[in-house]
């Protein structure tokens, strides 16, 4: 692992933002603007643009993002979301909900996003991409159900808002869960970008296909989530397949 200064270009990550943390929020996206960063969607980063790029995004599926709407807005910031659609398809099976929160472990306040939430997402100028249908850790189960997870998941969203969905977020984010035939799998079926959860490889060349993100705590202190973006984890990574960072 090395350390140099932040790299030009930046895909970060989030989840959940509750209410006590939108401040912190707002503190991260200014003092970005501030070093002189522009916001972008995970294709156009992967275009590797003249400048300071970040494309930020969120994955799964939790209604206190609308909260992050105001923010967003105030500071003229796009972001992306990658959605599972299960917990809307659920709305009215309050059971599958809590088993789809207890398998990506959040216990806060399990309220998912409606439709017409979505939709006014995507009207603020967000991108809307796909993260799935039910959060499986899809190398773990057969080819079969993966493929069905991803399309059918890819299908609600684009009836839902009326265009093509060509952005993918595989849940859990580490190579191990994902797999070279499912990658090409979903270039074949339309995704332009697909984005994984490994940090600490921001330094390397950009590819839409595999497109590297670092997670941003927004509970910790803006200089400890700085600290993990100038890690060049690239070498670490391809010797032990592991995270440098975290």
């Amino acid at each position: 692992m090395s350390h140099g200064p932040l790299p030009n270009h930046i895909g970060l990550y989030g989840h959940a933002v509750g209410e006590g943390s939108l401040g912190a929020f707002r503190d991260c996206l200014a003092r970005f603007k501030e070093m002189g960063y522009q916001f972008c969607t995970p294709g156009e980063l992967a275009n590797e643009p003249d400048g300071r790029w970040i494309s930020l995004s969120f994955d799964d599926n939790y209604r206190n993002w609308t909260d992050l709407m105001a923010p967003l807005g105030e500071l003229g910031v796009s972001a992306t979301f990658f959605v599972n659609t299960l917990p809307m398809v659920s709305a009215g099976n309050p059971g599958e909900i809590d088993a789809y929160y207890d398998r990506i472990e959040y216990f806060g306040e399990r309220l998912p996003l409606t439709w017409d939430d979505l939709l006014d997402i995507e009207a603020k100028g967000h991108l809307i991409g796909c993260h799935g249908h039910a959060h499986w850790p899809l190398s773990r189960v057969s080819f079969d159900a993966a493929a069905v997870d991803i399309l059918h998941s890819k299908s609600l969203l684009e009836a839902h808002l009326g265009h093509q969905v060509k952005d993918f977020s595989f849940p859990y984010g580490m190579r191990r869960f994902f797999s070279r035939r499912l990658r090409t799998f979903c270039h074949n079926h339309g995704f332009t970008t697909i984005v994984t959860g490994i940090p600490g490889l921001q330094y390397g060349r950009k590819d839409s296909l595999w497109l590297h993100r670092t997670p941003w705590d927004f509970d910790s202190p803006i200089d400890y989530n700085l600290e993990n973006l100038l890690v060049d984890g690239r070498i670490f990574h391809a010797v032990s397949g592991r995270s440098a960072v975290g």
